[in-house]
């Protein structure tokens, strides 16, 4: 948005698939580091663990899996916007301060 990032995500490939032990302990390791309970899915062969915006996932490729981890600021918008409205309106009343001599 504007060149600001409003996310951030990473992408690893690995070797071989996990087994459904590994995918728990993998989630009861993000909630415990992230202190968010968030909710399991599975559909298919892609297991998803989500908490508002993060999301984990695994999904099965022709040589093992890939863990898909992304997050996104939801609000980074408003923010963005109310943050160059308040710029424009100081900005403005400085300007307006100097034409007319106020200090």
């Amino acid at each position: 948005m504007l060149g600001f990032p409003t996310g951030v995500s990473k992408i690893i490939d690995l070797d071989h698939d996990i087994t459904e032990d590994e995918w728990l302990s993998l989630v009861a390791q993000f909630r415990d580091t992230l202190r968010a309970h968030g909710k399991l899915e599975q559909v298919g062969g892609l297991r998803t663990w989500r908490n508002g915006n993060l999301q984990i996932s695994f999904e099965p490729t022709k040589t093992g899996s890939r863990l898909r981890m992304r997050t996104f600021k939801g609000d980074a918008a408003v923010r963005l916007y109310g943050s160059m409205a308040a710029a424009v309106l100081i900005g403005t009343l400085i300007f307006v301060n100097y034409l007319t001599g106020d200090a």
